[in-house]
């Protein structure tokens, strides 16, 4: 999950992630590991910037997270990514039904692709792009911990 602002919008913003990985493969040796990641943006930056800012922090730590349980598993893995933010726009966009027009979101949305791309290098990955409410990612937005 993730999620950004920014106060004056462009203004100093923020944004937050929120990543679980865990194993749905073993149940007697069950793994689950939560990361909560928060990030200053900047002090002139847009609220479409602070979000996408929110999924690049979000996608490399499950990256990261990947790598390191299939080194604890000496395989590749099967990975499920769920990807959930409240910005609409970044999840049109990177299903690619809304086309990015913005010079300034152009390198994040070009790196986010890049980044989803890239979790083949981990194992064999599906993932799906979820638009969800903004009161139901309260944990990426840093008002709720679960």
């Amino acid at each position: 999950m993730f999620d950004g602002g920014a106060r004056g919008n462009p203004g100093v913003a923020g944004s937050g992630s929120s990543v679980i990985v865990q194993d749905v493969t073993n149940a007697t040796n069950a793994f689950r590991r939560t990361v909560y990641i928060r990030y200053y943006v900047g002090d002139n930056a847009t609220n479409n910037q602070a979000e996408y800012q929110g999924l690049l922090y979000g996608l490399a730590s499950a990256q990261r997270e990947a790598r390191l349980f299939a080194q604890s598993q000496s395989q590749l893995l099967t990975i499920d990514l769920i990807v959930q933010g409240d910005s609409n726009l970044i999840i049109e966009q990177l299903k690619g039904n809304y086309s990015c027009k913005s010079e300034k979101l152009k390198p994040l949305f070009r790196k986010a692709k890049q980044m989803l791309a890239s979790f083949s290098n981990v194992g064999q990955c599906t993932f799906s792009l979820e638009h969800v409410y903004r009161k139901d990612n309260k944990v990426a937005d840093g008002t709720l911990v679960n």
